[in-house]
């Protein structure tokens, strides 16, 4: 009988891949918020969500999703002493965020919100586990 080889997978491409899950999270989160009714409409009346759209909102928007970005590549390349506090402090910071975006959503707005918060969970335990060099 054959038995198929479990190879192991380093940890630094199974954080990369959990940011790029989020970040699809996030995408199909807010396109999905788009049909909810009224919602065209708000953005054409300068609403992001409660808040108006400005120039700071804007880039405080494109702050917020271009550091999980980012971290999709500087997973794989920083150093892993950094690698995991940046993994952890980043991780849990998102979960934070995620959770205040809750208040007064919808349903599949959530389930997904939940979905983004076991990744960065993953990530967080992934990153605390991360595996230590052998020295004799």
């Amino acid at each position: 009988m054959n038995t198929f080889v479990d190879e192991k997978i380093d940890v630094k491409v199974k954080i990369s891949v959990l940011w790029v899950a989020i970040m699809i999270c996030y995408l199909y989160n807010d396109f999905f918020s788009l049909f909810k009714p009224g919602s065209i409409e708000q953005i054409s009346m300068g609403f992001m969500g409660p808040f108006p759209v400005t120039q700071g909102a804007l880039i405080s928007s494109t702050i917020l999703m271009a550091i999980p970005t980012a971290m999709i590549f500087l997973s794989l390349v920083m150093k892993a002493n950094v690698n995991r506090i940046v993994n952890i402090i980043l991780s849990f910071l998102y979960i934070v965020v995620m959770v205040v975006c809750f208040k007064g959503e919808w349903m599949f707005y959530i389930l997904m919100g939940i979905i983004e918060i076991v990744f960065n969970i993953l990530i967080i335990w992934y990153a605390i586990k991360w595996p230590k060099e052998n020295r004799v």
